[in-house]
């Protein structure tokens, strides 16, 4: 992720580039992951691959 801030001090501008990495699972699926950046607020929404999911397994007793 990168961006670029822009800063006012003393009638002067100035500007600074931010970039941040976020390592992930290699059971995340990189098609699948969406960003919001709202009010200031970076929102990341990361889903894993579909073999990746546990599954559920019914046991009966009795």
């Amino acid at each position: 992720m990168k961006g670029q801030k822009r800063l006012f001090r003393d009638g002067a501008e100035t500007s600074v580039e931010v970039e941040r990495s976020l390592l992930v699972p290699e059971d995340v699926d990189p098609e699948k992951i969406q960003a919001r950046y709202l009010d200031g607020v970076l929102t990341l929404e990361i889903a894993k691959r579909e073999e990746a999911k546990p599954k559920t397994i019914e046991v009966r007793v009795g």
